[in-house]
């Protein structure tokens, strides 16, 4: 508790940058701890302090799901229409970079380059000769991108497009990256590679299991989703393994973490699974899509949105109950969801002609 109120005065005493919201900064978990508490703090400042930020922070989220909730509604009815466009290409992955891109890898192992306001082509990148199957983009703006039948990884750069470099060393095609401020991490079925992003050095290796999705949390996680089901934690500063969830009974082909650091999971099992990413908790289990779950995306505010063979993408409001989904159309490979930075949802449905939508 004392440590709590700590670092709780720390934050109050850290001046805020202009524009911040202050109802953003202080950690749910931290929240939650002083509140149940609140018999030691009440009457004093901290603890007015706390809730009323606290009650703010609520309000925000409920504004800002009600507004996702309406507009999804609204959607599913037909009665408003997302933004729409054709890449001219069938698209296997999105990823949204840093400088209000977005990027496409296609089947054919090019990636496009494109605006995320009005989806204007600015550069296409001769990246591979096969499907892009994972691409990530550090806070230098570089991307990192992996292809099937291509045991190698890409480093590209997020200003020019000019290839930097190419990072060997696994023995198999690469199926998911993940990077932080100071790594890159990649998986495939002969395990997981740590690179170092200034030099492109491999700084470790972690092998006997076959990974499939990778995911990193707010506060050094690292989140490997096993073919078999079970999801490991690692640290992502020394590489050393620090709890398995257990759960999933097939494949994991979705992993995403929000801001609060809880995880969610979507599986060949045709589930998806909520974590807690302090002790590894399972919270919940949802199950209503019926089949394989292909993709999985979190709003800024918080609103888990989901993807599956079902032919629907999903949204989830916070208390688990889904709002009507929508159906996309022409899906012929797994659909793919992200948000870019400006809280805008794109979705890819795998179609020849490079269907897009822009919600």
């Amino acid at each position: 508790m004392e440590q709590a109120k700590a670092e709780l005065e720390a934050e109050v005493a850290a001046p805020m940058a202009d524009g911040e919201d202050p109802t953003l900064w202080l950690p749910d978990e931290l929240l939650l701890l002083i509140l149940e508490q609140a018999a030691l703090m009440e009457g004093t400042s901290i603890f007015s302090l706390v809730c009323q930020r606290w009650w703010r922070l609520c309000q925000d989220r409920r504004v800002q799901e009600a507004e996702w909730v309406e507009r999804w509604e609204l959607y599913a009815a037909g009665k408003r229409k997302p933004r729409s466009f054709n890449f001219d290409a069938s698209l296997r992955q999105l990823c949204a970079g840093i400088n209000d891109t977005i990027y496409c890898g296609t089947l054919k192992g090019d990636i496009q380059v494109r605006s995320a306001n009005d989806g204007w082509l600015v550069q296409t990148l001769a990246a591979h000769h096969r499907c892009v199957l994972a691409m990530a983009v550090d806070l230098d703006c570089n991307l990192y991108s992996a292809a099937a039948n291509d045991n190698n990884i890409g480093m590209w750069s997020g200003e020019t497009g000019a290839h930097i470099r190419t990072l060997r060393g696994h023995s198999d095609m690469v199926c998911s990256l993940a990077v932080n401020q100071v790594n890159l991490f990649s998986c495939s079925r002969d395990g997981i590679r740590v690179w170092e992003c200034s030099t492109g050095d491999l700084v470790h290796t972690m092998t006997n299991f076959k990974p499939c999705q990778l995911a990193l949390g707010n506060h050094g996680q690292l989140y490997s989703g096993h073919q078999d089901g079970p999801i490991r934690v690692w640290s992502a500063t020394d590489y050393t393994p620090l709890r398995t969830l257990e759960g999933h009974t097939e494949a994991i082909w979705a992993l995403v973490v929000d801001k609060n650091d809880t995880l969610f999971s979507g599986s060949m099992d045709c589930t998806i699974r909520v974590w807690s990413g302090t002790d590894g908790t399972l919270l919940r289990t949802l199950g209503s899509h019926g089949d394989v779950i292909t993709s999985l995306a979190v709003a800024p505010n918080g609103t888990l949105f989901s993807t599956a063979y079902d032919g629907t993408i999903q949204l989830w409001r916070d208390d688990w109950h889904k709002v009507p989904g929508i159906p996309y159309d022409d899906h012929i490979a797994p659909p793919t969801l992200v948000f870019t930075h400006d809280g805008c949802l794109w979705v890819s449905n795998g179609s020849p002609e490079g269907h897009v939508f822009k919600y």
